[in-house]
C-alpha cells in the first residue's frame, strides 16, 4: 500500500506532503503527522519524530512518549514498545511555510531519517570508487556515421 498525501491550504496552496512506509500502519503514521502539523502546531520535523500509536485488531501499539494513561482501561490489549520503531511507519514529510513559501523536509529517524546510513555510501561516493574507463575512440566515429546531418534552419523557421 502507498499513500502519498498532499494537504492544501483553503486557497489551494500546498501546505504539506507526507508519505510513509509501514504496511497497515501507513494510514495511522500519515494521519498523526498531519494532525501534529495542522492541529498541534508542530513543524514537519517535530510531527515526524513525535511518538505514535496504532490500533489494529484487538491491540493498541504505542511508542515510548505516548501518554499511556490515555490508552489504559480500554477493551484492547496495550502493546508498549521500549524504543521508537519502524513498525509505526517510516514517515517523510515536506512542509511549505504559508508565510514565506520556504520548504522544510523531515525524515523519520527510525527509517534512517533524511541522512544516508554510514554503511551505505551515497551514489557519488560509489561513483568516486569506480575505476575510470578510457573512452573508446571508435564510439565517436560510429556516432558520427550513424547520425544524419541536420538541415540548416533559417531564422524564424521551426
Amino acid at each position: 500500500m502507498m499513500a502519498p498525501t498532499a494537504v492544501l491550504e483553503p486557497g489551494g496552496d500546498l501546505r504539506l506532503v507526507v508519505g510513509s512506509a509501514g504496511s497497515n500502519r501507513i494510514r495511522s503514521a500519515i494521519l498523526q503527522v498531519i494532525v501534529g502539523v495542522l492541529d498541534h502546531g508542530l513543524d514537519a520535523g517535530e510531527a515526524v519524530r513525535a511518538p505514535r500509536v496504532h490500533a489494529e485488531g484487538g491491540a493498541v501499539y504505542a511508542e515510548p512518549g505516548v501518554p499511556l494513561e490515555l490508552l489504559d482501561g480500554g477493551a484492547r490489549e496495550l502493546v508498549r514498545f521500549r524504543e521508537p520503531n519502524l513498525f509505526f511507519g517510516g514517515a517523510q514529510a515536506v512542509e511549505r511555510d504559508p508565510a514565506t513559501g520556504a520548504l522544510r523536509a523531515a525524515g523519520d529517524p527510525a527509517a534512517a531519517g533524511p541522512w544516508r546510513r554510514p554503511d551505505r555510501p551515497s551514489s557519488p561516493d560509489r561513483a568516486a570508487r569506480r575505476r575510470p574507463r578510457a573512452p573508446d575512440p571508435r564510439s565517436r566515429a560510429r556516432a558520427a556515421r550513424s547520425t544524419p546531418a541536420r538541415p540548416a534552419r533559417s531564422k524564424g523557421s521551426r
